[in-house]
């Protein structure tokens, strides 16, 4: 990206490029200073890789303070000085670190109040940063950087390995993006002197874990947090008011948000995609809930609407795939939850519903709008009955309820919305009201088993895709109103038969009907005229379709693999043809193109298997690459004179083409150039004259036209590309131009019955000398023509041969090099099937792989040449003339077999040359010195072929003819085998017992050697037991400890039969089992821990623990608050029932075991009421003045709440339950019995108790 102005300047004064007064670039300062941008004066050594501004004080002229620019170094840390020349550095200016991916770690010093905006983007490799405590703001931009439509980039956004960030106090300002895409960046510390989160500060900072907001934050704006995957929670307390749109959207991890007292908005798409968020209060400040705020929360379980919520958006708790109710504060007087379905107050509006409804549904009367989203996904719902007063359905609606079947919708229904329906997979039957006027874009879209639908007369609009992809839509009609057929409405609808486009729509839309495999025919009415690229693609079944007259362009694959499609008539006004437009159509015989095409595009026709003829009108101008590629039927082509140019791959695989207009009218045609592949693999075109203007024959134009027998060059060609004529098998003259001035490699190879290749005499790169193919000065061999035969010695001119030059030239019978070839490519003369020989000289210094055919060429060498060492050890056949005759090579190959107990001979030897005697002789050492014999091998005699396994060598002596040299072959190695051996051992499983433990023997064929076998303690067999490891007596031997070991067991070989060596079995020693188990309990309360009785135990001496459960489950541990247990898990003191489980601790030959719960119950000890009144009789003087009391004492066990009642006695002695006895004033003197019942109620550890008392009082 291009630097902001400011720096550019700054360079460009540094650089001696501008001129300028100091003070032309002004701009305020953070203190309000007014200061002057200057160039850099003359920098100090140690600081010299730092460009900076000088800021200049307007009011007295006087240069105070300087701002780093640009830095030029190249260090990993780099310390920024603290003042440069004197100069205090007070700032890091736009874009002075921009993009510098070298730097590590940046320190910045003291006294740095400001970072502006870019200063360290995309610094990738920045790990570290230290801000000063001087610093004020980040991310500031110039005003004579930027104008208000700028977009400048964060001062850290995209340093990807920044991992922590720690913001001092007081800075104030951090501008938007200032981390964006910190992808790298884990914690994020903010001062408190920080009071807004601008937009996108945060944005894809995926691996961001915690941030530290401020109290003081008053704002969280757009995108502030978007896309921070990593952060698990977030806790705003600051005076914020609104959470501002896509503010923690995608916050993958985010399980818990802390909302602020002030807040009133959650703006759009705020927590969307939060797919961890389980929970979250709403403050009772909030006012608006925006569109989407909670969309996609997935973990979301339950949420409060508060009293002062009055605006709740669409799709606010779309895809909230876990929230199951909502609960809406009673005070609020805008929404109301009722049955599992949110509502507006007035029940007008439904805003949402929980997925726990199931089967029938019923939209209420008083409902007009159903929200977008509501049902979104509620697969419980089987049925829908939408009551008349419902006017719209938003987008969405009931999108994805994949068990919903039937549809019954209201007579006042006017709008569908966008996907309202889409992908209910079990949707048959729904009836489309006549009041609907609009249905959205892929409303039904996914509705899998839908196979009817009727759509109203006054519809007036149907969306894009409405009904695209419901495969078992049989039967649809389409209203006149709606105009056009929209993009994909109906595509790959691929049952669909039945179907009438009536008169009034104009516009067929792009992919409409495209994949509707079962429509096999289709009236277009005239009033449509234009048809959308791809309309009816994939209809594979239609066999009829017509284009009205007003259409005047076919787009883009309107009618790709319409496989069925035989005739199209193409009306007169269509202009073009577009690309792939009836591509694959595999029955299509004839197209008739009209004259006022001008343009058909690529592949328009390719691949139309049947397609034999076809007439390219006057007026086309273009036509397009692969047009008519692979018509393997297609036998003619007439192209008009206005086409000037044939594109790559135009005819390319026309098998059948046998005749092609324009390259048989000599003189009439306007074609300049015939592009690459245009005509390759047309195997039965026979003829071309290819048209005068044209000066250049591309790659692989005629390449494989294997019945081409003549071609007349035009005299203008200049260039034949590579492989242009290639395999073409029955052309036997080529007669090159003088014009020419450029053949490709291998432009003329496979070309195999040329018998001369003839070149104009005023052609000055190439030659032709006896039909040989020359470059001009005879340098180098192009072509030799492959109808040649006999012999040919290369002219001692040539230097050089093309790669191809010789290839199938199959008549040709020897071939002799001169002594400046020095290379030959490979494959040269690989498919010369007649070449007897090829001599070549010691001047040959670089062959080529397959130079030549192993089978049918011999190579005559020099001796000691190049040629024959790359012969001798590359397996050809060659020889040399020695002492008058040639040489004989004697091929053998080495043999190995398995030992048969009967003697084994060497193959045949390949002999080329000699026909003298052949002896073959057998040796036991690669020496030869020492031959086979009864005693060393087995032989029957002295050389012969060997009976016993080993290794032995073999010599081939041949003797001299006539015309060949004798030869001895070099040693041949003969190896006979032993025959294999097996060995296998099964795994083994068995008790401790104390003593070593033996595998079982091993399963052994083949060799009678001994066996031994070895003990590991590891899968990879590479530490044996020990003493130590195993209790094993020795290193490798049986081991006694429990454990589980692996066993290799060892085959030695016999003199007929190899060693073998065993899989690896496992043994296992296991421990001995051992059991534990205990016997219930019943006790009573006695203040103190009350044990279970103790265990009874079988095989393990271990350690004996217990733990007390309080459920029976055993999750739950005795503790010492509840139970009294003295720490947790351990005896209880407190009544209850509990439950006990022992174990007894593994031991080294012991497993451990663990007992069944068994109950202790600890029943509530017997309550006592003690010291019930000291004194049976109470007595008292006259009571005519006032009420006289006392109490009645006593004693519980266990704090136990105490009752009294009295149970007779004077009216006028009453009894409170607390024990008070009140005498009233104005009984007569006497004795009065009063009777009374003490209660005491039950406690946790003691049992309810009563007791009976009588008192006497006496009134004097």
């Amino acid at each position: 990206m291009k630097k902001k102005l400011a720096i550019l300047l700054v360079l460009s004064l540094l650089a001696g490029n501008i001129s300028m007064p100091l003070n032309s670039l002004a701009a305020t300062d953070t203190n309000g200073i007014q200061v002057i941008r200057g160039a850099q004066e003359d920098s100090d050594s140690e600081n010299e890789e730092f460009s900076y501004s000088i800021l200049t004080d307007v009011t007295t002229d006087e240069k105070v303070e300087i701002e780093i620019s640009c830095y030029d170094g190249d260090k990993s840390s780099v310390a920024i000085p603290s003042t440069i020349n004197g100069y205090k550095v007070v700032g890091i200016g736009t874009d002075a670190f921009y993009e510098n991916t070298n730097i590590t770690s940046v320190t910045i010093p003291e006294g740095v109040k400001e970072i502006k905006a870019g200063a360290f983007y995309g610094c990738s490799s920045l790990k570290t940063i230290n801000l000063p405590k001087t610093l004020q703001s980040i991310g500031n931009s110039d005003e004579e950087d930027l104008d208000e439509e700028s977009i400048y980039e964060g001062a850290f956004e995209g340093c990807g390995s920044l991992k922590t960030i720690n913001i001092p106090e007081g800075v104030t300002f951090v501008n938007t993006k200032t981390f964006k895409d910190c992808t790298g960046l884990t914690s994020a510390t903010l001062p408190q002197s920080l009071e807004e989160i601008n937009a996108n500060l945060f944005e894809g900072c995926t691996s961001l874990g915690s941030v530290s907001l401020s109290k003081n934050i008053t704002k969280i704006d757009d995108e502030a947090f978007l896309n921070c995957e990593s952060l698990k929670n977030i806790s705003i307390s600051g005076p914020v008011e609104k959470i501002g749109k896509n503010a923690f959207e995608n916050c993958k991890k985010l399980e818990s948000a802390t909302l602020p007292g002030n807040l009133k908005v959650i703006d759009e798409n705020a927590f969307k995609d939060c797919s961890n968020l389980k929970s979250i209060e709403i403050p009772a400040t909030v006012t608006n809930i925006n569109d989407g705020a909670f969309s996609g929360c997935s973990s979301l379980t339950t949420l409060n609407i508060p009293e002062t919520v009055e605006n709740i958006g669409n799709g606010v708790f779309a895809a909230c795939t876990s929230l199951t109710s909502v609960t809406v504060d009673p005070k609020n007087k805008y929404f109301v939850y009722e049955k599992g379905v949110l509502y507006d107050i007035n029940r007008t509006r439904i805003i949402w519903c929980s997925n726990n409804i199931n089967g029938k549904l019923f939209i209420p009367e008083t409902v007009t709008y159903i929200d977008s989203y509501a049902f979104e996904g509620s697969n419980g719902i089987t049925d829908l009955i939408v009551e008349s007063g419902v006017m719209s359905i938003g987008d969405f609606a009931f999108a994805n309820c994949e068990n919903l079947e039937t549809v019954s919708l209201s007579k006042t229904l006017t709008h569908i919305g966008n996907s309202a329906f889409a992908n209910c997979k079990k949707m048959n039957e729904i009836s489309i009201p006549s009041t609907v006027v609009s249905i959205g874009t892929y409303a039904f879209t996914g509705c899998e088993s839908l196979p009817r639908i009727s759509l109203p007369d006054g519809l007036n609009y149907l969306g894009e895709g409405a009904f695209a992809g419901d495969i078992s839509l049989a039967s649809a009609n389409i209203p006149a109103n709606i105009g056009e057929i929209s993009e994909n409405v109906f595509k790959d609808c691929k049952v669909l038969k039945n179907l009438v486009i009536p008169e009034g729509i104009t516009k067929i839309g792009d992919y409409a009907f495209a994949g509707n495999e079962a429509l096999n025919t289709l009236s277009v009415p005239s009033t449509v005229s234009e048809i959308g690229k791809n309309a009816f693609q994939n209809c594979k079944a239609l066999t009829e379709i017509n284009i009205p007259t007003g259409v005047k362009e076919i787009k883009d694959n309107t009618f790709d693999s319409c496989s069925l499609l035989s005739e199209i008539i193409i009306p007169d006004g269509v202009v073009s043809i577009g690309n792939n437009a009836f591509s694959n159509c595999a029955n299509l015989k004839e197209v008739h193109i009209p004259k006022g095409v001008t343009s058909i595009g690529d592949e328009a026709f390719s691949k139309n298997t049947l397609l034999n003829k076809i007439n390219i009108p006057e007026g086309v101008s273009y036509l397009g690459e692969k047009a008519f590629y692979e018509d393997e039927n297609l036998e003619k082509i007439y192209i008009s004179k206005d086409v000037t140019e044939i594109k790559d791959y135009t005819f390319y695989g026309c098998s059948n083409l046998e005749t092609a207009g324009f390259l048989l009218d000599n003189g009439k045609s306007n074609i300049t150039s015939l592009g690459n592949h245009t005509f390759e693999n047309c195997k039965k075109l026979g003829f071309i004259r290819i048209p005068e203007q044209v000066k250049e024959i591309g790659e692989s134009t005629f390449e494989n036209c294997e019945s081409l027998k003549t071609v007349n060059l035009p005299s203008n060609l200049e260039k034949i590309g590579d492989r242009a004529f290639a395999g073409d098998k029955t052309v036997n003259y080529f007669k090159l131009p003088a014009s020419l001035t450029s053949i490709g490699t291998e432009a003329f190879k496979g070309c195999q019955s040329v018998t001369a290749y003839s070149v104009d005499s005023g052609n000055k790169n190439y030659k032709s000398v006896n039909g040989v193919l020359f470059t001009y000065n005879g340098s180098r061999l192009i072509r030799f023509p492959g109808g040649k035969d006999g012999s040919y010695t290369i002219p001692d001119s040539t230097k050089s041969i093309e790669k191809d030059a010789f290839d199938s030239c199959k008549l040709i019978e020897s071939v002799v090099l001169n002594e400046n070839i020095t290379k030959l490519e490979a494959e040269s003369f690989c498919n010369c099937d007649n070449l007897e020989t090829l001599t070549v000289t010691e001047a040959l210094e670089d062959i080529g792989e397959n130079f030549v055919n192993k089978e049918v060429t011999t190579v005559i060498v020099d001796p000691g040449s190049y040629a024959e060492t790359y012969c001798k050890e590359n397996g050809y056949k060659y020889s040399t003339i020695e002492n008058g005759k040639l040489t004989t090579t004697i091929t053998l190959s080495p043999k190995t077999a398995k030992y048969t107990g009967s003697a084994i001979t060497i193959g045949e030897a390949k002999i080329e040359g000699s026909t003298g005697a052949v002896t073959y002789t057998y040796y036991i050492d690669s020496a030869c010195k020492t031959k086979t014999t009864s005693e060393n091998s087995g032989a029957a005699a002295e050389g012969q072929a060997p009976v016993n396994a080993g290794k032995y060598y073999v010599r081939v002596t041949v003797k001299s003819d006539a015309n060949y040299n004798g030869a001895v072959s070099s040693p041949v190695l003969l190896t006979i085998e032993k025959l294999d051996s097996s060995i296998t051992l099964k795994n083994k499983s068995v008790t401790y017992t104390g003593y070593a433990i033996i595998i079982d023997p091993a399963s052994v064929s083949g060799s009678t050697g001994t066996v031994s076998y070895t003990y590991y303690i590891d899968k990879n067999c590479k530490n044996k037991t020990t003493t130590s490891n195993s209790k094993a007596a020795s290193a490798g031997g049986p081991p006694i400890s429990c454990g589980t070991y692996y066993v290799k067991a060892s085959l030695a070989a016999d003199a007929t039969h190899k060693g073998a060596t065993s899989n690896v079995a496992t043994l296992k020693i296991n421990k001995i089992k051992s059991t534990i188990s205990l016997k219930a309990k019943t006790a009573t309360y006695n203040g103190k821990a009350i044990k279970i009785g103790d265990a009874d135990v079988t095989g393990s001496w271990g350690k004996i623990t217990y733990k007390y459960y309080i459920n029976s489950a055993c999750t739950k541990l005795t503790t010492k608050s509840k139970n009294g247990s003295r720490t947790n898990g351990e005896a209880p003191v407190i009544a209850g029932t509990y439950y006990v489980k022992a174990s007894v601790a593994a031991t080294y030959s012991c497993n451990s075991a663990t007992s069944k719960a068994v109950k202790l119950v600890i029943n509530k000890a017997k309550q006592s009421i003690t010291n019930v009144l000291s004194k049976k009789t109470v007595k008292f003087s006259s009571l005519s003045n006032k009420d006289q009391k006392f109490w009645i004492t006593s004693k519980v066990k266990g704090a136990a709440k105490k009752t009294f009642k009295k149970t007779s006695g004077n009216s006028k002695i009453k009894i409170a339950k607390n024990g008070k006895v009140t005498v009233a004033k104005g009984l007569k003197r006497g004795k009065y019995t009063v009777k009374f019942k003490i209660t005491a109620a039950a406690t946790k550890n003691y049992k309810k108790a009563t007791k009976a008392c009588t008192v006497t009082i006496t009134v004097n």
